[in-house]
């Protein structure tokens, strides 16, 4: 049977304000090795470069959670980085590799409601954030959230 891919959602190597602090921290203490009359143009200069130009929404994705349908039954994946430490501002590069999780899929039975498919998906998810996503990585939910709200996903699998 066709695979049917429902969800991919980001893994973040740290939250946005921590991301924001980092920048921001490494901005100043850079900054500080001009001159006084040099400081806030060269801080400005800094903050071009490091902090507008590295959003953190694109920059700092270090994995990501795919859900999808196949042979009756929804299944999670993991994709996400082996590297142990990951700055804010840093020109490396994180490959991502499948992790394999066994065992993280539950069958759905004809009897179930979109409403019991979307609670399962739900506490599943949970549970993955909670014993596969070390801190400080950050599962982006944000738009899982919204989207699951308004989708059918029983008629999207049958």
């Amino acid at each position: 049977m066709k695979e049917i891919k429902l969800f991919e959602i980001p893994i973040y190597s740290m939250k946005e304000e921590e991301y924001k602090k980092r920048c921001f921290d490494y901005i100043d203490k850079n900054a500080k090795c001009t001159s006084k009359e040099n400081y806030d143009d060269f801080h400005e200069y800094l903050k071009r470069i490091y902090y507008i130009d590295r959003q953190w929404k694109y920059n700092q994705i270090v994995g990501y959670i795919t859900i999808s349908y196949s042979n009756e039954s929804v299944w999670f994946e993991k994709y996400a980085t082996f590297d142990k430490k990951i700055h804010a501002i840093s020109n490396k590069k994180h490959y991502i590799h499948n992790y394999r999780l066994s065992g993280f899929h539950f069958y759905i039975y004809s009897s179930m409601s979109n409403d019991e498919i979307k609670k399962e998906i739900c506490k599943w998810l949970k549970s993955i954030e909670d014993e596969l996503i070390p801190k400080p990585l950050f599962l982006d939910k944000e738009l899982f959230e919204l989207q699951i709200k308004n989708l059918n996903i029983k008629n999207m699998i049958s």
